[in-house]
């Protein structure tokens, strides 16, 4: 019985917050963009600042780039906005950019290495 209650509100809370974006915390936007470098398409996340659509035309905003951008962007994207947004900010609003990772190791590491083999 208990189950079944778990249930039932579990499929109710599901269907009534489903449809209701107009509650949804949206932190950011996904975009697919192709790389002719890398030849792929590589997965990027953006969170723009709060006070992005009123002052982009007249200001400019540092970038934070970052790579494993589906591991940490909630993080970055959470600590920019804490860090920014006190009475006294400890530092700019900036716009965060997290660089999903196709793979990993490649992503993360240099290619070549000038002291050469070991």
């Amino acid at each position: 019985m208990r189950f079944f209650v778990f249930l039932l509100i579990s499929i109710l809370s599901t269907s009534v917050f489903a449809g209701d974006t107009e509650n949804n915390i949206i932190i950011g936007k996904k975009h697919v963009i192709h790389s002719k470098i890398l030849n792929e398409d590589r997965t990027i996340l953006i969170n723009l600042p709060q006070s992005y659509k009123q002052n982009h035309k007249h200001s400019r905003y540092p970038v934070l780039y970052f790579l494993d951008g589906e591991k940490f962007f909630h993080s970055f994207t959470g600590t920019v906005q804490q860090l920014s947004s006190d009475a006294t900010p400890h530092i700019p609003e900036m716009i965060v950019v997290g660089i999903k990772s196709q793979q990993r190791v490649r992503d993360s590491s240099p290619t070549h290495s000038l002291l050469g083999p070991s």
